[in-house]
């Protein structure tokens, strides 16, 4: 990242994130609505959007679906249907649009999601554990 770029995925990814947990929880209030199965797809589509924009295992492992910021755009947007039809999920919804149009945003400016690579151990101290060796008996 140089000097005044800006990268957009990681704001797109938080506010996918957010938006699944206003889903998720406008979806359980939703179970006390006329409509009970909106508030359990809505529900279902909240611990999705979660896993996915959280780099949980399962989704690190599909490889494009989770790399391709072009895929994320659209199933974000697919989401938006359910949500948008129950009050209690509209929150979340409404905060979907602008996560589709940060991903969107990030995929035309040729961002890409790499996996999280694992961190060096530490000791108390603060220093890299994983170069220093056992001694040899």
């Amino acid at each position: 990242m140089g000097l005044g770029r800006f990268n957009w995925y990681p704001w797109a990814r938080y506010l996918g994130l957010n938006s699944g947990f206003f889903i998720l929880t406008g979806g359980v209030i939703g179970l006390w609505y006329p409509k009970m199965i909106l508030g359990v797809i809505n529900i279902v589509v909240g611990l999705f959007l979660m896993g996915w924009n959280w780099p949980v295992a399962p989704f690190t492992l599909l490889g494009p679906f989770s790399s391709n910021l072009w895929i994320r755009a659209v199933f974000h947007a697919a989401a938006i249907a359910p949500s948008i039809l129950l009050a209690p999920t509209s929150t979340g919804a409404m905060c979907l649009v602008f996560a589709v149009l940060m991903f969107i945003r990030a995929a035309t400016n040729g961002e890409k999601w790499e996996p999280p690579k694992p961190r060096a151990k530490r000791d108390a101290g603060g220093k890299d554990m994983s170069a220093i060796k056992a001694p040899e008996n």
